[in-house]
């Protein structure tokens, strides 16, 4: 079961068919991108993006970028789907969305991730051959929200970053059936906030943006008469560790996949839109690949046994390191 699940990878504005290779070669089965072409940026600017990433950097531009891109994809036998997931879709910007989504059909995209519900029912009308994801963003908490998804046409619901371990289980046990797909994170940063309520960006700020900035940084408190910082255990930890630490930044879901693939998890997702991803991608796909339990190949592989035992570095915290 676990050698079925596939490696979902996002790809940065810069990529080109070289980085898409090198990511296929580590392991990635399927890639995302954020589209904004010369269209959407005259009507709009960059601050209304089409996918919830507001800098020229994390965005595909033109055409020709995207169709060299799907054709590596499609030569490889992977999958490309185009994000269009910002929260709220105006009647403008679906006019001008419908063009970007034919453009990147024409260029061989497979598909198409929303946030907005309202336009799910419009992509899966409009564009029938294009599979849609629900994004992790739309605000699937429970199993009616999913179940309303998939009579609008959705084929895969990506789970929320922030969501928690007995909730994911038990949305997906009352949502299973054939012909559908679920997504979950498994590498990177966590949200410690509600995905599909925050609008703030991820990238203004240098090095240190809102969620960084209150997520990962060091915490302060007031001592007795005079700031005092205070370093928790686990932070310590994670600067102990940082230059070591294989996957970079973020949080890590590696001995969980056994126990995502039992609940019916089809698809790892490893955020990031980075070529960072890399190292992130095979280790997903050693664990995935090997024979061996998942929980000490991972630990070996991580070789972070403070921080593993402190499970400060766990996306699924909950489960059995087994």
């Amino acid at each position: 079961m676990r050698a079925a699940m596939k490696i979902v990878a996002g790809l940065p504005g810069r990529a080109d068919a070289g980085l898409l290779r090198r990511l296929a070669e580590a392991g990635a089965d399927e890639f995302f991108l954020g589209y904004l072409p010369a269209a959407w940026a005259a009507e709009f600017g960059q601050e209304f993006s089409p996918n919830r990433r507001y800098r020229s950097a994390s965005q595909v531009s033109t055409p020709r970028a995207l169709e060299g891109l799907c054709s590596e994809a499609r030569r490889l036998g992977r999958a490309v789907t185009v994000a269009f997931n910002e929260h709220l879709v105006t009647p403008a910007a679906w006019r001008q969305g419908r063009r970007l989504i034919r453009q990147a059909r024409a260029a061989g995209v497979t598909g198409v991730i929303v946030a907005d519900p309202a336009i799910i029912r419009m992509v899966a009308d409009d564009f029938p051959d294009l599979a849609v994801h629900v994004s992790g963003d739309a605000g699937l908490y429970n199993a009616a929200a999913g179940e309303l998804f998939f009579a609008q046409g959705a084929r895969r619901l990506i789970f929320p970053r922030e969501l928690g371990w007995a909730e994911l289980r038990a949305t997906l046990a009352a949502l299973a059936g054939p012909r559908r797909e679920f997504e979950a994170f498994i590498m990177g940063e966590p949200c410690v906030y509600d995905g599909a309520r925050c609008f703030t960006e991820h990238g203004y700020s240098l090095g240190r943006d809102f969620c960084v900035g209150h997520s990962v940084k060091l915490l302060y408190r007031l001592g007795r008469g005079r700031p005092e910082p205070l370093v928790p255990r686990e932070e310590r930890l994670w600067e102990r560790y940082r230059g070591r630490r294989p996957w970079g930044w973020g949080r890590c879901g590696l001995c969980a996949i056994p126990h995502l693939a039992k609940i019916g998890v089809t698809h790892l997702k490893v955020p990031g839109r980075s070529s960072d991803a890399l190292e992130s991608i095979r280790l997903v796909r050693r664990v995935l690949d090997a024979a061996s339990p998942a929980g000490p190949l991972a630990r070996s592989l991580l070789d972070v046994p403070e921080l593993c035992a402190s499970r400060f570095l766990c996306y699924y915290p909950e489960l059995s390191h087994d």
